[in-house]
């Protein structure tokens, strides 16, 4: 397992450093305009990117037929791109609020807003790859990718609606409970580990 999240991480370093440096300027104009929620929100969605990104390079290197020669079983394979997304998005976060954190100190009172919008964007960050990666892993990357962009047009839509409703009068997210992130991060790592072992079932009956 140790192996193939290293070999993830080497992939990611070569090939998705734009992530890396999109993540690093949404962060900087996040504390320029700390008001702004929406500079949070996408860094998110990048990461969630993460394990969907490296599934497709597999594919399209044939590590996912050369992987069947080695000692590594398909739930190992399969458990390493869930456990990446885990980590990627944990990482984020992290880095994250110890950045936001000095923005906090001089703001107080973006301290509760930041956290919760935080947890939302870790909750959406989780469902998108729980949504994608079970059909990339059984139908082919092509098909994921497909969806995934389905699912961010879906996502910025609602986002769109949101947006002129808010002028119109309280929009969903001022009406929502103070519980409503949490909500919906714990109901997104149940949806992650579900699909998680799904994933592992749907990989194992395909043929290579």
């Amino acid at each position: 397992m140790k192996g193939l999240l290293l070999k993830d991480w080497y992939l990611i370093t070569r090939y998705c450093r734009a992530f890396f440096l999109m993540d690093a300027i949404f962060i900087a104009v996040s504390l320029l305009v700390p008001d702004s929620v929406y500079f949070l929100a996408y860094p998110c969605l990048f990461s969630a990117m993460l394990p969907v990104t490296l599934y497709s390079y597999d594919e399209r290197e044939h590590w996912t037929s050369y992987s069947a020669s080695l000692p590594v079983s398909r739930a190992q394979f399969v458990s390493a791109k869930f456990l990446f997304g885990l980590l990627s998005i944990a990482v984020f976060v992290t880095v994250y609020i110890l950045i936001r954190s000095v923005v906090a100190l001089l703001v107080p009172r973006l301290a509760v807003s930041c956290l919760s919008i935080l947890i939302t964007g870790a909750g959406i960050a989780l469902i998108l790859p729980a949504l994608t990666l079970p059909l990339m892993l059984r139908f082919g990357a092509e098909k994921g990718r497909i969806l995934y962009l389905i699912l961010v047009g879906a996502l910025v839509a609602s986002e769109i609606v949101l947006m002129n409703r808010s002028g119109e009068g309280p929009s969903m997210i001022d009406m929502a409970p103070p519980a409503a992130p949490a909500i919906l991060c714990a109901a997104a790592l149940l949806l992650y580990a579900a699909s998680w072992l799904l994933s592992i079932r749907l990989y194992s009956r395909r043929d290579l």
